[in-house]
């Protein structure tokens, strides 16, 4: 996707970032020993945004020229792609529901760490790779406590129908013996 004369560098070529991108990506899954998820994601979309640090005075043009409704199929498909490549390369293997949640998770983690570094002034960045690491965090509370209630979900439920069988066998109502 072009973002037009204006905004495109001579040298800035979408095909050349993918593959560079990709080849940090293998480079950094092969540093380490035993990928460990979190901190992984929290590397790679790091990678990805300093990638665009040398755009940065034309990035919210060419963020705006993204959501035109003419751009915005290939916008999707690229968000897409790259947290899509994240999670492969982190070896998730989901192929049910969690497989569209952790996708869309991610781009919206992607998506408002952007749009924080379009205003962060701090040396390197440091204050959006800090606001990085604090929604990976909120992430990891959100999908522990979503894992807690389903659990906590699955005993009361268990709990319940164990409770209605003693109270049926109390009774004498129960249909094994008929």
């Amino acid at each position: 996707m072009g973002f037009g004369p204006e905004l495109d560098p001579p040298e800035f070529s979408k095909e050349e970032t993918e593959k560079e991108y990709q080849t940090k990506q293998c480079i950094l899954k092969a540093s380490l020993p035993k990928i460990r998820t979190q901190p992984f994601i929290s590397q790679a979309i790091e990678t990805r945004l300093r990638m665009i640090i040398p755009y940065m005075d034309k990035w919210p043009q060419a963020m705006a020229i993204q959501t035109l409704p003419q751009n915005s199929w290939e916008a999707w498909s690229n968000l897409g792609k790259l947290v899509d490549d994240i999670w492969h390369y982190t070896g998730d293997k989901s192929t049910d529901f969690n497989w569209y949640t952790k996708r869309a998770t991610l781009a919206g983690v992607y998506k408002s760490t952007e749009i924080f570094m379009l205003q962060d002034k701090s040396d390197d960045y440091e204050e959006t790779w800090h606001f990085l690491n604090r929604r990976l965090d909120d992430l990891t509370s959100f999908s522990k406590f979503s894992k807690n209630a389903q659990e906590m979900g699955s005993v009361m439920s268990e709990g319940m129908v164990g409770a209605c069988i003693m109270t049926r066998n109390i009774l004498g109502m129960n249909n094994r013996w008929r």
